[in-house]
């Protein structure tokens, strides 16, 4: 498994991009739920979650390779 160490816009786009399709798909299979319904706003907090996770992440890494 290949683990990037990369803490650059990129890799945080990247990581939103990701969570964004990943939310897209999950809303799209509630469109066909009876119980559920899809909103956009789980789509956009869901992209903002994960652009969070991501540079939190980067902020860590960057801490640990300076303790280094």
């Amino acid at each position: 498994m290949r683990v990037r160490t990369s803490t650059g816009v990129k890799s945080m786009c990247e990581a939103a991009i990701v969570g964004l399709v990943l939310s897209i798909s999950c809303e799209f299979y509630q469109v066909f739920s009876p119980v559920r319904f899809p909103t956009m706003t789980d789509v956009v907090t869901n992209a903002i979650g994960a652009l969070a996770g991501a540079s939190i992440w980067g902020r860590h890494l960057a801490r640990s390779d300076k303790k280094q």
